[in-house]
C-alpha cells in the first residue's frame, strides 16, 4: 500500500482518465456519419508516440491506431482498422483511453485533439494574481507590541513557507523530532522569547544542582526550573527586530534538543519505581559505553555525567572492566557474527576505561593545582 499522498494522486488520475472517458463517449455519440476524430500522444522528438483516428460509418465506429515503432501494445493492433457496433461507445471510449495510457500517457492532460470537435479540459475560469508581498526587510523597529507580534508571525510564516497557527496568548509552537520549542512576545519588553521545556518530572534537586553547571556552559540561553519542568530559554531583541536573529535563536534551541536534550534528561528526570537497569550497569556507564565520538568527548562526557565525582568515575572503570572482561570470555565460544560483535564490545569498554581514567586524573590534577 503506498502514502497517502500517492493513494490521493491515484484517485485523481482514475477521476481524470473516467472525466476523459465520458467526454470521448459524448463526443462519439454525436459524431456525423464519415466525421474523423484524432486524438494524439505527443513524444520527446516534435512527432507523435500514438494517433488515434475514429472516423463513424453508419452505426458504426472505425479505429485505426498508428504507432511510431512495431512493439506489440495491448488492446491496439498496428495498422489495423478495428470495428465497433452501435450500443457499445462506453467500452469503445475505454478501449481508447487503454490505448493512449499503453503508448505512456499517466494522464489525460497529455493527450492531444489532433481533428474533430472534443473539448478535453475545461477553460480555466481568470483570476485575479495575488498582490506581491513586500519582502521583509532585514530589521524593522516595531510601533509597538502588537506590530512585534504581526512580524514575528511573518516571519514565522516566512520560514515555514506557510502561516503557523497562533495560540490565543499570542505565542507560537513549532515541532521537530527533537522537542518542541516556543515562540512568544514578552508582555513587559521589546524582546522575543524563545524557549523549550527540556524534561518534565524532574528531580528538583537534581535540577537545581545541574542549573549552575548548565548556565556556565551554555551562555546563549538561560536554564530554570518551572515547577517539575526544566526550561531552555534565549530571548531575541525586538528593537530593532531582526527575522534572521529569531532564525538563529530557533535553529539553536532546536540544536541544544537534539545534541543535548537526551544527556539532560538522564540526569535530572526523577527515576520511576521499579524501574529496571539494564543488566545491572549504570545507567550513566550505558550512555558512556553508546557514546560516538573521540576518546576528548567521552572525557568531556564523563565528567558532565558525574559531575566531577572521582568516585562515581572509579565505579565506572570498575564496572567497564567487568564489563569487557564478560565480553572478552564469551567471544572465546562465540562464532561468526556474534564473535565479531563481541570484539567490539571488547574494544568498547576498553575505550570507555580509558576515558574514564584521563577524566579521574584530570580531576586529580586541577585539585592539586587548585591546592
Amino acid at each position: 500500500m503506498g502514502s497517502y499522498e500517492e493513494t490521493v494522486v491515484d484517485r485523481e488520475v482514475a477521476g481524470a482518465w473516467l472525466t476523459f472517458r465520458v467526454r470521448v463517449a459524448d463526443r462519439l455519440a454525436d459524431m456525423p456519419v464519415d466525421d474523423v476524430l484524432a486524438l494524439g500522444l505527443p513524444d520527446a522528438d516534435d512527432g507523435w508516440t500514438v494517433e488515434l483516428v475514429v472516423t463513424r460509418r453508419d452505426s458504426r465506429f472505425e479505429a485505426l491506431w498508428e504507432w511510431d515503432d512495431e512493439q506489440d501494445r495491448p488492446q491496439a493492433r498496428h495498422g489495423r482498422s478495428i470495428a465497433f457496433g452501435p450500443g457499445s461507445i462506453d467500452a469503445y471510449a475505454r478501449v481508447i483511453s487503454d490505448a493512449l495510457e499503453s503508448a505512456g500517457a499517466v494522464h489525460p492532460s497529455f493527450v492531444e485533439v489532433l481533428a474533430g470537435d472534443l473539448v478535453l479540459a475545461d477553460p480555466a475560469e481568470p483570476t485575479s494574481a495575488p498582490a506581491p508581498r513586500t519582502p521583509t526587510p532585514e530589521s524593522v523597529t516595531p510601533l509597538d507590541r502588537a506590530d512585534l507580534q504581526q512580524w514575528v508571525e511573518r516571519a514565522v510564516s516566512e520560514r515555514l513557507g506557510f502561516e503557523p497557527p497562533v495560540r490565543d496568548d499570542g505565542s507560537i509552537g513549532l515541532a521537530r523530532d527533537a522537542g518542541r520549542v516556543d515562540i512568544r512576545v514578552s508582555r513587559s519588553r521589546p524582546v522575543v522569547e524563545v524557549w523549550a521545556v527540556v524534561a518534565r518530572d524532574v528531580d528538583v534537586r537534581k535540577a537545581r544542582k545541574r542549573l549552575l553547571k548548565l548556565n556556565g556552559r551554555f551562555h546563549f540561553f538561560c536554564f530554570s526550573l518551572i515547577g517539575d519542568s526544566l526550561v531552555v530559554a534565549t530571548t531575541v531583541n525586538a528593537a530593532p527586530f531582526c527575522s534572521a536573529h529569531l532564525d538563529r535563536a530557533i535553529d539553536s534551541t532546536f540544536g541544544f534538543l537534539q545534541d543535548e536534550g537526551a544527556r539532560v534528561r538522564a540526569k535530572v528526570i526523577r527515576p520511576r519505581p521499579g524501574t529496571p537497569v539494564a543488566l545491572g550497569v549504570d545507567e550513566d556507564l550505558l550512555l558512556l559505553f553508546g557514546m560516538s565520538g573521540g576518546r576528548s568527548d567521552l572525557v568531556i562526557m564523563a565528567r558532565d555525567l558525574a559531575d566531577d565525582s572521582r568516585r562515581s568515575l572509579r565505579r565506572w572503570r570498575d564496572a567497564a572492566i567487568e564489563a569487557g572482561k564478560l565480553a572478552r570470555r564469551r567471544t572465546a565460544s562465540a562464532e561468526g557474527a556474534l564473535q565479531d560483535a563481541l570484539l567490539l564490545q571488547v574494544i568498547a569498554w576498553r575505550k570507555v576505561v580509558s576515558a574514564l581514567d584521563d577524566a579521574i586524573g584530570e580531576i586529580t590534577d586541577e585539585s592539586g593545582a587548585a591546592a
